[in-house]
């Protein structure tokens, strides 16, 4: 049984790598110009064409139509996605009023806020429930 096996094996890497050199002319043509030739000819387009768009672009400020023109509509987007801001909570910290400790000068009572996240984040649509934040 191991003998038959091997002997299919061997047989299978014969048979799939047994190419002619006829057939891989087939495959893959010879070119009668070089990598480099190719690549400078290659730039040489690119570049023109640039140039060609560059000039046929009219430089213009945007019109107020243009400007309020609604992605999701002019796209036919049926769907628009929902990102909502995840909490990012508003904390306050109070400081009483207290003494200095060098000229024992009275210091005032303040209060300031800080928000708990040092940027706020947007979830992904249908990461929150609709029933949770607004």
């Amino acid at each position: 049984m191991v003998r038959l096996i091997s002997v299919l094996m061997v047989a299978t890497l014969l048979v799939g790598c047994g190419t002619t050199v006829s057939e891989q002319k087939e495959i893959i043509p010879e070119s009668e110009k070089t990598m480099k030739q190719v690549y400078d000819e290659h730039g040489l387009a690119t570049s023109s064409k640039e140039n060609i768009t560059g000039r046929m672009v009219i430089s213009r400020p945007a019109t107020a139509y243009e400007m309020s023109a609604d992605a999701y509509r002019v796209n036919q987007v049926k769907n628009r996605p929902q990102f909502r801001k995840l909490p990012n909570p508003t904390l306050y910290i109070y400081f009483a009023p207290t003494l200095s400790k060098d000229g024992r000068m009275p210091i005032p009572a303040w209060m300031t806020e800080f928000q708990m996240y040092d940027r706020d984040e947007y979830a992904l649509s249908g990461e929150i429930n609709l029933g949770e934040r607004q």
